[in-house]
């Protein structure tokens, strides 16, 4: 009971730091990373690189599934639904870098932009100032 406790207690706490994370980091930051991730882990699978492939995917799925929360408070439903795909094809990726198979790790890696030029279609907007802004009209 004790150890079943400690792990629930535990869980609650990665929660909120990551929830708390989350918060601090800003939109245009994971944003950023996204994308440097996304040429980081192009260039694993064109060099064969499994461990940098595995690596890179684990690490793009945890980047989209921050931006959940940040779309929530936004009440911006379809968002999140793209978010969800895109760490779904980054889980994808890194699945079938483990099993060896890098064609497939290519081939779910270049969908990720698909997913997120549909949702730059509908939510990426260009401020007075040259800088990205979301837009919230849909």
């Amino acid at each position: 009971m004790r150890k079943a406790s400690l792990l629930i207690g535990v869980c609650l706490m990665l929660a909120l730091a990551l929830n708390v994370w989350a918060f601090q980091t800003s939109h245009p930051e994971i944003m950023q990373s996204i994308n440097a991730t996304r040429g980081a882990v192009t260039e694993s699978i064109e060099a064969g690189n499994a461990s940098d492939t595995i690596a890179g995917a684990r690490q793009l799925q945890g980047l989209f599934e921050s931006l959940a929360p940040i779309y929530e408070r936004m009440n911006l439903a379809p968002a999140i639904v793209f978010v969800n795909k895109a760490a779904a094809i980054a889980d994808e990726t890194a699945e079938a870098a483990i099993s060896g198979n890098m064609d497939a790790a290519g081939a779910a890696h270049g969908s990720i932009g698909k997913t997120c030029g549909g949702c730059h279609g509908q939510f990426r907007g260009k401020a007075e100032d040259g800088s990205f802004m979301i837009k919230t009209g849909g």
